[in-house]
């Protein structure tokens, strides 16, 4: 038995938590270079962890008038941080890791801890019917809390509450090739 290691990339709308972009790739691919296919343009700020840290990608986003809000990677030369760099990392953190809620979901109730086809392209067409029914599950919802209804909808569970996410992140799941017969 042979695994193959996949990269999701998703870009998670922080007001809405409704996932706006999502890439599928081979892990070989490092997930920096597709990163910016996850910018679609209309943000008002990128939120991001060290990976994502280019001085090209803070540039490109100043020049589109995109709030650059990636962490800072510390260099070699000054071992540490500087102490802004440090908060603002902390800041930034507290609300990039709310995409993690997405892949929480995605893993547990969508059982997306492994992937289920062979091949990128079945594996990333199921991932992005996933990203559709995400979507949908989150919609009502966030409509119905908008719009107070008197009658109870059976399509509003009162327990769970909406939640805020990041703009974009990664996951690595694993993909299992069908046995043969």
């Amino acid at each position: 038995m042979r695994l193959f290691r996949l990269n999701v990339l998703v870009g998670v709308d922080q007001g809405s938590g409704l996932i706006r972009s999502c890439r599928l790739t081979p892990a070989k691919v490092y997930e920096s270079e597709v990163a910016d296919a996850l910018v679609l343009g209309d943000e008002q700020a990128v939120h991001a962890d060290k990976t994502y840290e280019k001085h090209a990608r803070r540039a490109a986003l100043k020049v589109r008038g995109i709030k650059d809000r990636i962490q800072h990677r510390r260099s070699r030369t000054p071992r540490t941080l500087p102490y802004w760099q440090g908060v603002r990392n902390k800041l930034i953190g507290r609300i990039r890791t709310a995409v993690e809620r997405t892949f929480s979901v995605l893993k547990g109730r969508y059982r997306l801890h492994r992937m289920r086809y062979r091949g990128l392209a079945a594996n990333a067409f199921h991932f992005d019917l996933l990203a559709i029914a995400y979507n949908l599950s989150r919609c009502p919802r966030r409509y119905l809390t908008r719009h107070r209804r008197t009658a109870p909808s059976p399509l509003r569970s009162p327990a769970r509450s909406a939640e805020t996410v990041s703009i974009h992140d990664e996951e690595t799941v694993s993909q299992r090739p069908r046995e043969r017969e």
